[in-house]
């Protein structure tokens, strides 16, 4: 057991877990799904070689941890708790690479955040986030933001086209009206998802986005069919999100002739 890498524990109505879990001091890899948890266990806080934890749909509000605890988290995945807040003691683990927390109550991307220079990946969807830090633009190495399902509004692109290194983006189910032509300046865009906003039409200049290959427009229905065709057309798209925009048969034909080597997904 004191080999033991990886250790999952789910859907049991314990409310702690052993204390006898800090010897297994080669963990590197723990999941405590559905646990009833409040907090993280202070065996699991003493578990130095700990990479990844998910405490998936647990009861936490708030974590706390020493200096010298969890120290190698690189990946942690707090998912369906109720949090209102980003976590301060999250921002003090500078080897985290990436934070998942979809579907709590998160209201604002904090200032200390960008205390975590290795971040690349960074997925609050589904939160309740009105205010992005301006310091958020010194997360100069984050490489996949998913803000979808927030309270964002156009200002949010202000915070945002600072993230030179960002590929994957996602504001879906925001209340973006408008996309700005300075979305180019982030070059190394390859996805990006603006489904379920009040889009009328994308910038003509998206084609600079060169390494762009997935687009999402679904449930945007107030999209102008003539003038968004007539820019998706100058795009070299692999794959192109189209669900639930109300469009006639004839402009599926259309839209089919215009980007003939797009997969379409109606």
């Amino acid at each position: 057991m004191h080999s033991l890498k990886s250790l999952t524990l789910y859907e049991d109505s314990l409310f702690d877990i052993p204390f006898e879990i800090y010897k297994l001091d080669k963990l590197q890899d723990l999941v405590l799904t559905d646990k009833y948890l409040t907090e993280i266990p202070e065996s699991v806080k003493k578990l130095k070689n700990l990479s990844y934890l998910s405490l998936f749909g647990n009861k936490l509000k708030t974590i706390n941890l020493k200096d010298n605890e969890l120290q190698n988290l690189t990946e942690i995945n707090l998912c369906y708790n109720q949090f209102n807040e980003i976590p301060l003691a999250l921002t003090n683990l500078k080897k985290l690479k990436e934070i998942t927390m979809w579907n709590n109550e998160v209201k604002e991307i904090p200032d200390n955040i960008s205390n975590l220079t290795q971040l690349k990946i960074l997925n609050l969807q589904k939160n309740k986030i009105e205010r992005i830090s301006s310091e958020f633009c010194k997360n100069i190495n984050l490489e996949f933001l998913n803000l979808s399902g927030n309270m964002l509004n156009d200002s949010v692109f202000n915070f945002l086209l600072c993230l030179k290194q960002l590929k994957y983006l996602y504001l879906g189910g925001s209340n973006i009206n408008t996309i700005p032509n300075s979305i180019t300046e982030l070059l190394n865009l390859e996805k990006l998802d603006f489904s379920g906003t009040q889009l009328n039409s994308i910038p003509e200049n998206l084609n600079q986005l060169k390494k762009l290959k997935q687009l999402g427009l679904s449930n945007c229905k107030n999209l102008d069919f003539n003038a968004v065709f007539n820019i998706l057309k100058t795009i070299n798209l692999e794959t192109l999100g189209f669900y639930e925009n109300n469009i006639t048969n004839e402009n599926k034909i259309l839209l089919k002739q215009l980007l003939p080597n797009t997969k379409i997904n109606y």
